[in-house]
Parts: structure tokens; C-alpha cells; sequence
């Protein structure tokens, strides 16, 4: 025959109420870390459709990542002439699908390389030459609706 399987938490006040509250609250705490940890989990290795690097012309599933692309850079890497990564692919692919067919003007090569078009293009939408993937972005979101 089964048992009767009685748990009981530690009393942590003498009033119920802050009790079940308290142990609410620890409950929220871990189920909010847990979450956390696996949208870190489902999202270390993806990449959003518009930052996706251009794969026409080749087998369906596969990405073109060019040799001249430094990996591991922060969306808040400050990029600037010279910067040679996927962050500056970003802002140029967001540039040419955004703020061009709006405002009209020379789409970019979309190379990675930061190089005089791309901080002219930057300068166009920031007012400055340099910027971070996620300034970018949220100017171009703000300045040019989509």
C-alpha cells in the first residue's frame, strides 16, 4: 500500500501569509533563473534572419563566412575604419535593406570590411564614424520604420 508522502518546508515566520509569500518568491527567483539560462542556452550560436550573412548560390542550410571576418565580437564592439568582422556585415546588410530603399543612395558592399563607404553610410544615419552593431540598429529602427 502506498504511503502518504507529507513534505513539509521550514517555517520561516510565524505567519502563514509571509510564509507562502516568501516561498513564492523563491519559487519566481528559480523559475526566472531557469528561463534565463535557457534562452542563453537556445540563443549562444543563432543569428537573426537580417543579420544572416548572403548564402545565394548555395546549398540551402549552409552559411558563407568570408576568411577576411574576424568570429566573437560583442553587438557593443565599437566599430570604426578598419574594423574587418560580422558586426560591420550587419550594419552594412541593415543599411542596404533599410535605409536605402527609404532614403535612396548607393547600397554598400556587404564584405564586413569598414571602409570608407560604410563610415560614410554610418555618419549618414548616427552623426558620427563610429558605432556598435545594437546603436545601429536601434537608430535605423527608430529613424526608418519597417
Amino acid at each position: 500500500m502506498a504511503e502518504k508522502l507529507n513534505l513539509k518546508l521550514p517555517v520561516l515566520s510565524k505567519n502563514k501569509n509571509i510564509n507562502a509569500f516568501i516561498y513564492i518568491a523563491i519559487f519566481g527567483i528559480v523559475a526566472f533563473a531557469i528561463y534565463k539560462i535557457y534562452i542563453w542556452y537556445k540563443n549562444r550560436n543563432s543569428i537573426a534572419p537580417e543579420q544572416s550573412i548572403s548564402t545565394i548560390g548555395t546549398t540551402p542550410g549552409t552559411t558563407i563566412v568570408p576568411s577576411n571576418i574576424a568570429p566573437e565580437v560583442s553587438n557593443d564592439t565599437i566599430l570604426k575604419k578598419g574594423s574587418k568582422n560580422d558586426r560591420v556585415q550587419w550594419v552594412q546588410n541593415y543599411y542596404n535593406k533599410y535605409v536605402v530603399p527609404k532614403n535612396g543612395g548607393t547600397k554598400l558592399v556587404e564584405d564586413g570590411v569598414f571602409g570608407s563607404k560604410t563610415e560614410a553610410a554610418v555618419f549618414h544615419v548616427m552623426g558620427k564614424k563610429t558605432v556598435s552593431w545594437t546603436e545601429f540598429k536601434k537608430r535605423v529602427d527608430y529613424n526608418f520604420p519597417h
